[in-house]
């Protein structure tokens, strides 16, 4: 009966191994999604490698909010990054390796920019500034709300920054930049 199974197990065995689907199911699959695998959890995602303008949008955005936080607690905006940090405990700095951050108020509001740093041996192009704003604007019942906004300059080295307006109390990008979303 032992020599029965055998005979029954190798003859499964052969045919599988001269079977396509043997192949895809036991070597191809396996290596494809072990591929995916690999990719997805890859330590790239955490590499320079990550596209430098991802930096200066999230700075501006980290930027904007602390700018409506303090204009909602307090009806007022910071004047300058070291101000903002301080009254809103946060620890932002006006230079990284890419970009030089820097805050500029207006009666209306509040403007902050990201220009790219220029460094030896590194083409700029691929650096584009940013320019982002927080407006102050009443709404049907007379009440101040903020609106912000992060414009991307489309030419490099353009200076100085054209600013965001408000007009019918929706903030713009002026022209030569295009909105990020």
């Amino acid at each position: 009966m032992k020599n029965q199974y055998k005979s029954f197990f190798f003859a499964v065995l052969k045919k599988q191994y001269s079977s396509p689907r043997f192949y895809l199911t036991t070597l191809l699959i396996p290596v494809v999604l072990g591929s995916l695998w690999i990719l997805g959890n890859s330590s790239s995602k955490t590499c320079a490698c990550v596209p430098m303008f991802k930096e200066a949008q999230t700075y501006l955005g980290v930027m904007n909010r602390a700018q409506q936080a303090l204009y909602l607690e307090k009806k007022l905006f910071a004047s300058s990054l070291n101000e903002l940090n301080n009254l809103q405990k946060l620890d932002l700095i006006s230079e990284t390796g890419h970009y030089r951050y820097s805050i500029q108020p207006t009666k209306l509001g509040t403007f902050h920019y990201a220009i790219p740093i220029k460094k030896a041996g590194r083409k700029l192009p691929y650096h584009t500034s940013y320019i982002a704003g927080v407006f102050v604007s009443q709404d049907s019942d007379k009440r101040s709300k903020t609106s912000t906004i992060i414009c991307e300059v489309n030419t490099p080295d353009s200076h100085p920054l054209p600013q965001p307006k408000l007009k019918n109390n929706v903030p713009t990008c002026p022209t030569g930049t295009s909105l990020v979303k």
